[in-house]
Parts: C-alpha cells; sequence; structure tokens
C-alpha cells in the first residue's frame, strides 16, 4: 500500500537526517514527505487504523501505545535516556515528557526514536488475526530477549570494573613508605580519566573512563583516609613511648 511504502520512505530519510546525508529527490516527492515528517502521530495512527493497519507490535493505535512500545524496547536494550537522545537527535527532556499523560508528537519524532533503539518500525496492513501482537512480534521480542543477558552481564562488567579500580587505589599507598604520592598519584590519574570521559564521542569508552575514573578517586580518597588514620595512630603510640 501506498502508506507502506512511504512510512518506509520515511524512515530511510530520517536516518539518512541523523546521519547527514540528504537523498535527492523531486519537489513532489519532497514535499509529501515533509508533510508526513510533521504530521502529528495521532494523526496518522488514526488513519491507519481506518484502513486495518497498525504498528508493529504495538497494543493499539494510540500514542501511549507506541510510546509504550519503544519505552519498552528502550529498557529491555539497556539504552539510557541521554544515549537515545544522542541517537536520535530528539532532546532528553523531550524524550521524558513523551512518557507523561497526554503527550502527542509528531511522526518523525516517534520515526527518529525507534532509529535510535535500531527498532524496525514498521506498518503492517493484514487482517485482523494477523495482527496479533503474539504474532506479528515475535522477532522483535527474541531480539529483546537475547539483548537482556548481553545488558545485565555488562552491568556487572561496570561494577567489577569500578570495584577493581578503587579497590587498587586503596590498596596501592599502603604498600610503599610515602603513601601521599601514591594518593596523589592515583588522584591526577583519575582527574585525566574523567578528562577522557568528557571529550572523547565513543559511549563505550566514555562509560569505562568515567568508571575509572570513579574508582580512582574514591579509592584515592579512601587510601588518603587509611594514611592520615595510621599517621595519627603511629603519633600517638609515640607520644605515649616518649611519656614512658
Amino acid at each position: 500500500m501506498i502508506r507502506e511504502e512511504g512510512f518506509k520512505t520515511l524512515m530511510e530519510y530520517v536516518r539518512g537526517m541523523i546521519r547527514g546525508e540528504r537523498p535527492d529527490m523531486d519537489v513532489v516527492s519532497a514535499r509529501a514527505l515533509e508533510a508526513l515528517r510533521r504530521q502529528p502521530l495521532a494523526v496518522f495512527l488514526a488513519e491507519l487504523a481506518a484502513s486495518g493497519c497498525k504498528i508493529r507490535g504495538a497494543r493499539g493505535n494510540t500514542p501511549g501505545d507506541v510510546i509504550d512500545l519503544l519505552e519498552q524496547v528502550r529498557v529491555q536494550t539497556g539504552v539510557s535516556k541521554q544515549e537515545l537522545s544522542r541517537r536520535s537527535g530528539v532532546s532528553r527532556g523531550h524524550i521524558i515528557a513523551l512518557l507523561g499523560d497526554g503527550a502527542n508528537p509528531t511522526l518523525e519524532t516517534i520515526v527518529r526514536l525507534a532509529i535510535g533503539l535500531s527498532f524496525p518500525l514498521e506498518v503492517v496492513c493484514q487482517a485482523g488475526s494477523d495482527l496479533d501482537d503474539g504474532k506479528v512480534d515475535d522477532e522483535s521480542l527474541s531480539r529483546m530477549d537475547e539483548a537482556a543477558p548481553a545488558s545485565v552481564s555488562a552491568a556487572w562488567g561496570q561494577v567489577g570494573t569500578f570495584g577493581a579500580t578503587m579497590a587498587g587505589a586503596t590498596l596501592l599507598p599502603q604498600l610503599f613508605r610515602d603513601p601521599r604520592a601514591v594518593v596523589f598519584g592515583c588522584g591526577v590519574l583519575g582527574v585525566a580519566s574523567l578528562g577522557v570521559a568528557v571529550l572523547v564521542e565513543d559511549p563505550a569508552v566514555r562509560r569505562a573512563s568515567s568508571l575509572v575514573a570513579a574508582g580512582l578517586l574514591t579509592g584515592a580518597a579512601l587510601g588518603g583516609l587509611v594514611g592520615l588514620v595510621r599517621a595519627h595512630r603511629s603519633a600517638q603510640q609515640q607520644g605515649e613511648a616518649h611519656v614512658r
């Protein structure tokens, strides 16, 4: 159907816009696409419902149904709102506002979010029985189920990175005669790692650098505190020995 083809064209066009690519098209097609981009999602979904179509995987034909679907995908794939904002070009504040009651985004906004989630948002126009979510969304759900264990594993890996870095920065100063220099060195490395996290664009490198920076700075603070306690106790013991 024309509506399906137009929606696919819009997905490809917006994907190109996010990548900085502008596909060539004639004036008539460009105007039709512009009208479709700016169309309220509620209007588009009402037109789909009237022709027996829907967004694949959504419970129904309301903006809330589609937003709920995308939010479920975001949570199950472990993509933060900030990261989704970076990928889609939709501001984080707008993404949060969409989760509230009465949200009515444009069709382009929903397409951008779907592209940011790498989720195959599609229009399906079939017989009523074939529009059942359990039948049309099996492939998408299986992909999300496969992604969930990976997200859990990544989370534990992040915890391990932070814990190991913090433990090393805490214990290392205790092995040297002058722990203050080691504590200072760990602090400098932590600040340097934090700078890397701020400057780089790669999300994985940014996340790893942030964890290392947090571990080093926390460990340096703890190591310094332990050193102060030990120095205080040593001073007390020397004072008591002098009195005797």
